[in-house]
């Protein structure tokens, strides 16, 4: 494991995108397939959820072909459930979501409760109430957006190398959740940059689709609209995912040194 600079940040993310850009019909199917996936009806979000990190793995393993100079193909997507590669170990990889989630709630449970003093008459009226449960929400709107933003970074640092840990590692589920927050923690500034700068990679994405999809779709139909958007910025997501961890678990945990991995990435294509 190795420590890294705050700016390969930067290198990670042009090394996604370049890969994309390189194969966009792969890249772009795999994150269409699992846009459309997540578009079920409640079955989506639980094969989401269960099959993330399979379906995540899959488009990672394409683009380590497209690294290693081979050509990547779209039913790589599904690559984990080839009958050798380590299934159950990526559908447990969504365990440290779950106990979060859990986590969370149980939190919120306390500041409810303790709202009304631990009286079990006035938690029940407040729960069954929406507008007492609004004014919950605005009272204590800091501590919850907080609880929030230290759930989904714990999340992020117990997952972010834990896929290809396990993929290309052969590191068993938990192992690989421990070394993916020991690596997100020892390079904490280029993870948490990472985060950032893709998150305003996505909103400038967002509004660009925004004015393209939305605005048109609009005269058709609001949840239209609403369902394109979803999948033409899931489509990007998805695409963009894979290849930016493989990236970064190349930099961190690979074989090659850490001296250019969006380079090493754009010359094997």
């Amino acid at each position: 494991m190795r420590k890294v600079t705050v700016d390969r940040a930067s290198a990670w993310i042009s090394a996604a995108f370049a890969c994309v850009r390189r194969h966009p019909q792969v890249f772009l199917g795999m994150g269409l397939i699992q846009a459309l996936i997540g578009q079920i009806p409640l079955l989506g979000m639980v094969v989401t959820w269960l099959l993330g990190f399979a379906l995540t793995a899959g488009v990672m393993y394409a683009a380590r072909e497209a690294d290693h100079g081979r050509v990547p193909r779209l039913g790589q997507l599904f690559q984990a459930f080839d009958g050798q590669s380590p299934l159950g170990a990526l559908v447990a990889l969504c365990l440290p979501g779950v106990a979060l989630v859990l986590l969370l709630v149980i939190a919120v449970a306390v500041l409810l409760t303790g709202s009304v003093g631990g009286d079990a008459q006035q938690l029940q009226a407040l729960s069954t109430n929406p507008l007492a449960i609004m004014g919950f929400l605005k009272a204590h709107w800091a501590a919850l957006t907080l609880l929030v933003l230290v759930t989904l970074l714990l999340q992020a640092m117990l997952t972010f190398f834990a896929a290809p840990r396990v993929l290309f590692d052969r590191r068993g589920p938990f192992a690989a959740i421990a070394d993916s927050f020991r690596a997100s923690a020892r390079n904490f500034g280029a993870f948490l940059l990472t985060g950032v700068l893709l998150a305003l990679v996505f909103i400038g994405l967002g509004m660009l689709a925004g004015l393209i999809i939305l605005l048109p779709l609009r005269l058709i139909g609001p949840n239209l609209a609403q369902m394109a958007f979803a999948i033409v910025l899931g489509t990007l997501v998805n695409a963009i995912q894979g290849p930016l961890i493989y990236a970064a678990w190349k930099d961190v945990f690979g074989a090659e040194p850490a001296a250019s991995a969006a380079g090493v990435i754009e010359a094997a294509m």
